[in-house]
Order: structure tokens, then C-alpha cells, then sequence
């Protein structure tokens, strides 16, 4: 929980019902001098005393803030749905439009149910490239729609989604974050073209265009190099160590997908071939 400088209560409360300062009667100047103070300057005294305390608790809080400054924190309460996880592309555009508006990974990522299987990777060979070991790129595998995402680098505002079709196939798409009007039924499968073919088709074979799914073509799963795998305990790790001063966004990123529930190491099929075969 991330804390915000506030003066406490009973401080606060001493400060409002301090006297304001009056000007001295005769004699009460002999009276200082001598020891015997007035009364307003005991008041003085004890306001005084409490703006410095509330001023060093406020500093204290301060050091620890993480620039949160909304009661839900910086992913919304709402975006926790408590829905089963969507399993199409379509029920993921579903489940995106219901999210409060603009629409933000993180959110997303609270949104799904847990305990989350998830697959990270250092690879830099893709369209959504990890920037090292504390930058990985993130699978979130569900038995018939499987995530990606990664916390920093050019491919950070995507996220990209495979719908399974048979045990080796998948419908490929990406969207683009965050969102803040309707999404249209093609704009998921919007992807630009490489010599006729999408830009998922230059690195997974056999793309064909899906009839029944206007606009979607659908080509090989492919799954990480095993040397490039991350070992998804660590992430807990990441999170710890990140700047959300700094660096808020990929703070954000892994808040959504670690502090909303249990995150296991996941698998892809064995089956499956990588880039290189």
C-alpha cells in the first residue's frame, strides 16, 4: 500500500483550536521577562511543537510515496471483475470494452482471474522484443486465448493475444493501449502486412485467413528457446526493486499482473516448435 503525506487527525485538530496570537495587556511583557509566561505563548509554543511534528511525519510519509494519489491506487478497484477469464479474441474485446474507460494493460491484467500460468521470456526476437532479464516478455496462458505483454521497450503500449484453433494453430491480434473509444470487430486483427503477409506471418508459418472471422488470420504457435526462459519467481522481485517515480508505467504493469493474486510458472506445449526450428 502506498502511503500519502497527510497531517494526522489529533494534529491536526490541535492546530485548528490553537488561540490565535492577541496583543499583550499591560505588564505581560514584565510578566515574560520573568519568567512567568502568558498563556498565548504557551499556545504559541505548542503550535508550534505540533506543525513540526506534523511536518516531519509529513516528510517521513513522503519518502515512501509512490506518487498514488487516488483512493483505488493507480489500477482502479473496478477493473478487478471477478469474470472467468475470456477465452476468444471477441470475448476479450468483451471484457475490455466492460473495464472503465481509458482502458489500460494493467487493468486488463487485474481483471483476469487467478491463479494466473504465466511464461516469461528475454528474448528480443519478436514484434513485442524483452528488454533483458528485468524487462521479459510476459505469456499469460489460458486454456483457449493466451497473452503477451511486456513492462518496457518499444513493444510496451501492446498487447498481443493468440486464440487457439487446433493444438498448433492460433488466431493472431494486437491492440494498442490505452483504449478510449469503441474497439471495431476487425481492429484486433489490424495487423500491417510484409510481403503479403502480417507482420505474426514473417516469424509463425502456415498463416491463412480465417473465413468465419473476417479480417483474422491464423499460423503456427511457436514457443520460447528454453535458454531464453525467466524464471517467473523472480517477478515478485521486480516489483519490489521498481521506481514508481521513475517509472510508473512498468510499476504499473506488474502491479496488474502480481498484485491481484497467486502467479504460477506455466508451460508451453511440448510439442510446439521455437523461432529457430
Amino acid at each position: 500500500m502506498r502511503l500519502r503525506s497527510r497531517i494526522p487527525a489529533a494534529l491536526a485538530g490541535l492546530l485548528a483550536c490553537a488561540p490565535a496570537a492577541q496583543a499583550p495587556d499591560e505588564g505581560s511583557s514584565s510578566s515574560s521577562s520573568n519568567g512567568n509566561g502568558s498563556g498565548s505563548d504557551d499556545a504559541s509554543g505548542e503550535a508550534d511543537d505540533a506543525t513540526s511534528a506534523a511536518n516531519s511525519e509529513a516528510g517521513d510519509t513522503a519518502d515512501t510515496d509512490t506518487g498514488d494519489t487516488s483512493d483505488d491506487g493507480p489500477i482502479p478497484a473496478a477493473c478487478v471483475t471477478g469474470e472467468p477469464a475470456p477465452q476468444s479474441i471477441p470475448e476479450l474485446v468483451a471484457r475490455i470494452e466492460a473495464l472503465p474507460h481509458p482502458v489500460t494493460i494493467p487493468c486488463v491484467l487485474a481483471s483476469l482471474p487467478r491463479p494466473l500460468s504465466v511464461v516469461a521470456t528475454d528474448s528480443e526476437f519478436s514484434i513485442q522484443p524483452a528488454v533483458g532479464e528485468d524487462n521479459p516478455r510476459l505469456f499469460i496462458l489460458g486454456d483457449g486465448l493466451i497473452l503477451s505483454v511486456v513492462p518496457a521497450g518499444d513493444g510496451a503500449p501492446l498487447l498481443e493475444f493468440s486464440e487457439w484453433v487446433d493444438s498448433t494453430h492460433t488466431i493472431k491480434g494486437e491492440l494498442a493501449f490505452p483504449i478510449t473509444e469503441t474497439i471495431d470487430p476487425g481492429d484486433p486483427y489490424d495487423l500491417e502486412y510484409q510481403d503479403g503477409l502480417t507482420r505474426c506471418g514473417v516469424c509463425h508459418a502456415n498463416e491463412y485467413e480465417v473465413a468465419e472471422r473476417p479480417g483474422a488470420h491464423a499460423s503456427l504457435a511457436l514457443q520460447p528457446v528454453a535458454t531464453s526462459l525467466v524464471d517467473v519467481d523472480g517477478l515478485d522481485a521486480l516489483l519490489a526493486d521498481c521506481d514508481w517515480q521513475a517509472e510508473a508505467a512498468r510499476c504499473e504493469l506488474l502491479s496488474g499482473l502480481l498484485d491481484h493474486g497467486e502467479v504460477v510458472e506455466g508451460a508451453f506445449p511440448e510439442d510446439l516448435p521455437t523461432i529457430f526450428d
